[in-house]
């Protein structure tokens, strides 16, 4: 009788024994489950962290481009052109400046092709003045607002900027808006225009993009 009882306190032992390895080992592996637990949610806090700045980034981005983007709600102000000399003899509608007249078409947006045509209608061309920041200055003067503007210069293949008279463009200090023209060539961006997120500082877009328009009529 009393072996069976040992026996029994041995067999009791040895359960209690194997139980408490068996506990040990769940603990251990709750505790490594912990630690990765832990990993995922510190690498879900990056990727969370890395789609918040590329957000951010992507809203920037959009932001930019409405602004480059010519906006038919844009809400715009306009001050009446004012003539650069008392000796204003530039033809109606024209509005004389430096050495060229100019009017500035803000009424409808056109391709690159259709403004040139409006202003050979009116006996002149796309603005290609010789100094770029006259007009520039002209049209920070007189809009505010989101405004683009088509004018006469032209990408040709050898990737050179010229004008509608055929003469190469003239690169002065600060000539470009920030970020252009890029690519101009391989993107097919090959008509000039002026913007006022860029205080009327040239950039690159295409041809077939409708904007406003600054005719010139040159004096002779």
């Amino acid at each position: 009788m009393e072996s069976d009882v040992k026996e029994e306190i041995r067999k009791t032992e040895s359960m209690a024994e194997e139980m408490a390895v068996e506990v040990r080992s769940a603990n251990e592996r709750v505790a490594n489950l912990g630690k990765v637990i832990r990993r995922v949610q510190s690498s879900l806090q990056a990727l969370e962290r890395v789609v918040n700045r590329h957000t951010k980034s992507l809203v920037t981005i959009r932001k930019h481009k409405g602004h480059v983007e010519d906006s038919e709600s844009a809400e715009v102000t306009v001050r009446p052109p004012q003539p650069l000399s008392e000796n204003f003899d530039c033809p109606h509608p024209y509005t004389k400046m430096g050495t060229g007249c100019f009017t500035v078409h803000s009424d409808v947006r056109k391709t690159w092709e259709e403004a040139r045509d409006d202003c050979k209608n009116i006996d002149g061309d796309l603005a290609n003045p010789f100094d770029l920041f006259d007009l520039a200055l002209f049209l920070d003067e007189t809009f505010s607002g989101r405004w683009g503007f088509w004018i006469g210069a032209q990408l040709d293949n050898t990737d050179t900027w010229n004008w509608v008279t055929v003469v190469p463009v003239l690169m002065q200090v600060d000539f470009w808006g920030r970020g252009e023209p890029g690519d101009a060539l391989e993107n097919d961006e090959r008509c000039m225009f002026l913007h006022s997120l860029w205080r009327f500082r040239a950039g690159a877009d295409s041809c077939s993009h409708k904007k406003f328009f600054v005719c010139e009529r040159k004096l002779n």
